[in-house]
């Protein structure tokens, strides 16, 4: 399927997406306009498994294993994450065998574990065999790739992990859920979304990787940030500073400004609290006339942010560089969006 067939349309859905957009930056899980999150699918075909999960999830596929993560603002760091890995099980082993096979290593990585809850017993699913479920509250020191995690090495902080063993097919794919204990009844329904809906599929034979880059630009990745790619976007982070580069197909005929006053500056003042407007100025996005837009506002917690953004229209598509960081990182960060925005190219 051809990249332009997968870009979000501004229709008359344009304040669900605009605020799912902000959502990405902000990486905030909330339902835009108070509508109930949708449940998407993820496959992973290398895998050979697909999944449901809610649209305020980010997922990664990285060979045949999968990432989802859900954050609150200022989103660089994943409040919780969901990883699946799967294993070839010539063997037969079931679930819980496999499970109880490796809860002892729950000892060497962390400080402490216990087991709150298990559940063993067939999933009552075609085409899994047997499943397992456990819930383990851990204690950690030093430093996870979760917000919410202890800041020096002698610290600790507690959190829950929820796993669940699928066995089928010959194979074994193990679903792990890991947050911080604070936010563990927040984002832990993810997992019976997960568990309802888990198939395992025909494995596919991939013999060359596939480019997965935006087809309509490219940008560079500054010096020290990490670089995320999916079809529509670049994700960029440093710290807690996040960067996106994004592509929209456009059904209304607006420039840059104009799509920024009649669509974009609404949708992102009734999404952020206290949202002011700052300067506006006129730009250039890969040699193509664009705006320049400032703004602050705060998220439902409370917490402030600085945004920058540079919007411009191309052939009928909506390009935008997206900058969303707090007054501590916000100077810093700037160098990386000029960079981002300097080095945008169209292909």
């Amino acid at each position: 399927m051809e990249m332009n067939t997968r870009l979000l349309r501004l229709t008359t859905r344009t304040k669900r997406i605009f605020a799912l957009l902000l959502a990405l930056a902000l990486c905030l899980p909330f339902a835009a306009c108070n509508e109930e999150i949708e449940l998407v699918e993820g496959k992973n075909p290398e895998g050979g498994y697909s999944f449901s999960y809610p649209e305020t999830w980010r997922i990664l596929n990285n060979g045949a294993t999968t990432q989802l993560t859900v954050a609150e603002a200022g989103g660089a760091l994943p409040y919780a994450m969901v990883r699946f890995t799967v294993f070839e099980n010539a063997d037969g082993i079931s679930a819980t065998d496999y499970f109880n096979s490796g809860v002892g290593g729950f000892s060497l990585i962390y400080d402490k574990y216990k087991v709150l809850e298990n559940k063993r017993g067939p999933f009552e699913k075609e085409g899994i065999n047997s499943g397992y479920s456990a819930v383990i509250e851990v204690s950690l020191k030093g430093e996870t790739k979760l917000d919410g995690q202890p800041d020096g090495a002698g610290k600790s902080a507690d959190y829950v992990i929820h796993q669940t063993v699928f066995e089928g097919d010959g194979r074994i794919c193990v679903a792990t859920f890991m947050s911080s204990a604070f936010n563990y009844d927040s984002h832990s329904s993810v997992m019976e979304d997960i568990k309802e809906s888990f198939a395992f599929t025909a494995a596919e034979e991939i013999s060359a990787v596939e480019d997965k880059g935006v087809a309509e630009f490219s940008v560079p990745t500054p010096a020290g940030w990490t670089m995320e790619r999916a079809e529509a976007y670049y994700r960029f982070s440093l710290g807690k500073a996040t960067v996106i580069a994004s592509v929209f197909a456009m059904s209304d005929n607006y420039s840059a400004k104009e799509y920024w006053e009649n669509s974009y500056k609404a949708s992102v003042s009734g999404t952020l609290v206290n949202f002011k407007e700052g300067e506006i100025k006129d730009a250039e996005l890969g040699g193509v006339k664009a705006i320049d837009v400032t703004y602050t506002g705060s998220s439902v917690s409370g917490k402030a942010y600085n945004f920058r953004q540079v919007i411009c229209v191309y052939y009928g598509q909506l390009f935008m560089v997206t900058l969303t960081a707090d007054d501590a990182d916000y100077e810093e960060a700037v160098k990386g969006f000029n960079a981002i925005v300097k080095g945008f190219k169209f292909k």
